[in-house]
């Protein structure tokens, strides 16, 4: 009996659709031939790096789209390169003998059969010399998630006073590898909260945790079936979050990367403390491999776990989660609920209460403002608004007002000089011109910019940009103007020449959300009192607890997103991505499409402060 580490994988982490396909074949276990093994492995680990892809594509809105095929097309030639690059990178740093592919069923297989229960996993580098047999795994994330930087992966230890030091978890060695503080032989510093901090790092949950279960799991694997005197390490390779490409290129004129690239990560003394999780996770498995109401079991083992998991969540109650206003409305359910006495998590809400309707929590379960705001709209089935914050924010507002929206791909390996792996890369535009309230035309003021190919276009963007939004004071309006600001820095970067108009532009930003939401900071020096700048500006039930332009436009307007033919940013990426695939009559269609779409984004903005404006009247 035979189980695919995909299969293994979905079990551990309660992945609902995952564990669905496997009912689809009526048992846990799968007996099918290597090939077709083979080709759910490649997928899913090809689905991971799409998805890791436009993760934070969405982030100027919460929208979340499946077009699944189209994604994984679309990324198939940036993880086959990435793949390429790992293995070159390793090939000339290690030396020895080196097997890696593209093709998984050229990759070095290992499996272990126990009780029965057959496990295998494919390595994507094996590396050997006279001493050592290393384990690669590849991920598409960056080594951000393991740097101290920002505060995103530490240990504390004592400092002065209260006060903590924060200290690098992973240290980069001589030889160019990253290794956990542990490894170097040092002697910890007073107070130290390392091994806590490796705990969760081993948690499979973890946002780290979750890269280094594959890792255990092969470890598990191979420690089992391989049979050697010689050392065994186990590697994490991610893509370097600090690497700017330097826009060099090979004999052929194709992209040439350095080899820091990416960042190697020696996990060999981490995921060997792992094996206690895995055995009690196989355990599970051996248990239920012909369970028909395995789906349950797992739903029991989760709710078993204490852990709340909104995704996981969503899917078991699908069902209620499709209807509109239920309890996953709530803004800020992820913290639970409480009535001063009781406090009840969203697995207590769900599985022991059965509140799956937002109107079926009591209302002094209500804890949060913006929950009070969302249970009358619900229950009297109107918006509820602040005309006194909305009109003190619209008057801030000076005309000309440019609405202002981006479209870029966020692509894992950088595609030209200076950008880096995952950076927003710019290839869209769209400015609608507001001369004076209330007054704009969809295409008589508008000033699109859309790159026609795949080559590096940033500078006549830039160029069209700085012509559509001269120097001035007029409000440049975005929504989510981190997003957008965001870009700006980075053209400040790229292009220096223009620091002072782009600085301009930065300077003059101003974000719809902020009028829509609301901005506790803003409306504190708007002269609000504390409670009233916290509250949400505005709010209509037919939003489902969403503040996307897409979900705020149509309960303000009659206008919507639905029948377009690009209809979200992510949508908008993939478009653009396929670009250099399409014939002629669907690149001008498509084209056409995208070009409407970011139009669309702009307009919409002028319309919601239109809208705004009228509610203050």
């Amino acid at each position: 009996m035979r189980i695919s580490k995909t299969d293994f994988m979905n079990i551990v982490k309660f992945n609902i659709d995952g564990i669905d396909k496997i009912l689809e074949r009526n048992n846990l276990i799968s007996d099918e031939d290597i090939d077709k093994l083979i080709e759910l492995e490649k997928e899913k680990k090809l689905r991971d790096f799409a998805a890791s892809a436009v993760s934070d594509q969405d982030s100027e809105d919460d929208d979340v789209v499946e077009e699944v095929d189209e994604k994984l097309a679309m990324m198939l030639p940036y993880y086959n390169r990435f793949e390429q690059e790992v293995g070159r990178i390793i090939t000339e740093k290690f030396g020895g003998k080196v097997l890696y592919s593209e093709e998984t069923y050229k990759q070095k297989k290992f499996d272990h059969t126990s009780d029965g229960l057959n496990l295998y996993c494919f390595v994507d580098v094996y590396q050997e010399d006279d001493d050592t047999i290393r384990i690669f795994e590849s991920k598409a994330t960056t080594s951000s998630r393991f740097s101290s930087e920002k505060d995103r992966w530490y240990f504390a230890s004592a400092g002065e006073g209260r006060k903590k030091t924060r200290n690098d978890f992973f240290v980069l060695t001589d030889n160019g590898i990253n290794v956990p503080f542990e490894d170097l032989g040092k002697e910890f510093p007073n107070g130290s909260d390392y091994f806590k901090r490796k705990e969760k790092i081993q948690d499979p949950f973890d946002d780290r945790g979750t890269y280094l279960y594959d890792l255990a799991f092969q470890r598990y694997v191979i420690s089992r079936s391989l049979k050697t005197d010689k050392k065994v390490e186990y590697y994490l390779v991610v893509l370097n979050h600090k690497y700017r490409y330097d826009g060099a290129v090979d004999k052929d004129g194709k992209v040439k990367y350095s080899d820091d690239l990416v960042n190697i990560y020696d996990m060999s003394t981490i995921v060997a403390d792992m094996d206690s999780v895995i055995d009690n996770d196989i355990s599970f498995i051996r248990a239920n491999a012909f369970n028909p109401n395995i789906k349950q079991a797992i739903v029991e083992r989760y709710k078993e776990s204490g852990r709340v998991n909104q995704d996981v969540l969503k899917k078991i109650f699908y069902k209620e989660v499709a209807e509109p206003r239920s309890v996953f409305n709530y803004i800020g359910r992820h913290h639970g609920f409480t009535n001063g006495d009781e406090k009840l998590t969203l697995n207590h809400i769900l599985f022991d209460k059965g509140w799956t309707k937002a109107t079926d929590v009591p209302l002094d379960f209500m804890n949060r403002g913006i929950n009070e705001i969302q249970r009358r709209a619900i229950t009297e089935n109107v918006a509820i608004y602040n005309e006194e914050k909305i009109d003190a924010a619209i008057n801030l507002i000076k005309y000309p007002v440019y609405h202002l929206d981006f479209e870029t791909f966020n692509c894992p390996l950088p595609r030209f000089a200076n950008e880096k792996p995952y950076m927003q890369s710019l290839f869209q535009f769209s400015v609608h011109i507001e001369r004076e309230p209330g007054v704009c035309d969809f295409e008589k003021d508008n000033i699109s910019y859309l790159a026609k190919n795949h080559n590096d276009t940033r500078e006549e963007l830039l160029e069209a940009l700085l012509k559509a939004i001269p120097i001035g004071e007029g409000t440049v309006l975005v929504y989510n103007a981190s997003f957008e600001r965001g870009r700006l820095e980075e053209l400040q970067e790229m292009f220096p020449q223009h620091i002072d108009h782009l600085q301009n532009i930065i300077d003059r930003l101003f974000d719809l959300l902020h009028i829509v939401r609301g901005n506790e900071q803003l409306y504190k020096e708007l002269g609000f009192d504390n409670s009233l700048a916290r509250i949400n500006n505005f709010y209509h039930p037919d939003q489902e607890g969403s503040y996307s332009l897409k979900d705020v436009l149509p309960v303000l307007t009659d206008v919507s997103y639905s029948g377009l033919e690009v209809y979200d940013g992510t949508q908008a990426m993939i478009t653009y991505a396929n670009f250099p695939t399409m014939d002629e009559e669907t690149y001008k269609r498509k084209y056409e499409a995208l070009l409407f779409y970011c139009k669309q984004d702009t307009y919409a903005m002028f319309e919601v402060l239109r809208e705004l404006r009228k509610l203050t009247k």
